[in-house]
């Protein structure tokens, strides 16, 4: 049995193609835009990177 999905269908299901992004910024955080006003500290995400320089310089 074959499977067929039209280019239509695809469009219809997938809701980045729709052109409407509006829930990214629902949902989502610009940290672009927080980091040119200061709102956030320089080592975001970094947490992992900093425990292992902390623990070498403990030794």
């Amino acid at each position: 049995a074959f499977i067929v999905h039209t280019e239509a269908e695809e469009r219809k299901a997938t809701p980045a193609r729709t052109g409407s992004q509006e829930w990214i910024k629902t949902f989502g955080v610009d940290m672009t835009e927080q980091a040119k006003e200061g709102k956030i500290g320089t080592v975001t995400g970094r947490e992992a990177e900093i425990e292992q320089i902390t623990s070498v310089r403990s030794r």
